[in-house]
């Protein structure tokens, strides 16, 4: 059984992948308030936060 912080980064990637091409920023803006999905990056990339 999954955990409940397993179960919600799932719920999350599949609202963000659901709505990424649709949702305009909204997807990223979901994002940023909550944290999930937990997105890979390059290191040396800096993500806008405005």
């Amino acid at each position: 059984m999954s955990s409940t912080e397993e179960k919600i980064n799932r719920i999350m990637m599949q609202k963000y992948l659901r709505s990424f091409h649709q949702g305009g920023y909204a997807s990223y803006f979901d994002y940023l308030r909550t944290g999930y999905p937990t997105l890979r990056k390059v290191s040396s990339v800096r993500i806008a936060y405005r």
